[in-house]
């Protein structure tokens, strides 16, 4: 399990505890995240502290819990970004996909 789930009324904090966001690990998120973002009015934030690497298939699992978040009318936040991690979003200009936040490190 890479994933540290907590709780708080209709918010949620999901903290990845790996260093790198791959096929399996992305998977894993995509699976216990989007169910939650499946009900509407809730709030997730993802915390990617500590996460050093995300491939095309992590990236598309962030993406995929975005598109679940808009369709459902809850919120999906991505919080403390990795530089190298940062670097690639702007890269690939996905912080005008993502509502990041706290990601100043």
């Amino acid at each position: 399990m890479i994933l540290n789930i907590n709780q708080k009324g209709e918010k949620y904090l999901v903290n990845v505890v790996c260093t790198r966001l791959t096929l399996a690990s992305s998977e894993e998120l995509k699976e216990r995240v989007k169910p939650i973002l499946s009900t509407p009015g809730v709030e997730v934030t993802v915390d990617l502290n500590g996460v050093k690497f995300i491939d095309s298939s992590g990236v598309g699992s962030l993406i995929a819990l975005a598109k679940q978040a808009k369709i459902a009318e809850s919120t999906f936040y991505i919080t403390n970004l990795e530089d190298g991690v940062k670097e690639l979003f702007t890269l690939l200009r996905l912080e005008t996909v993502f509502n990041l936040i706290n990601s100043d490190k």
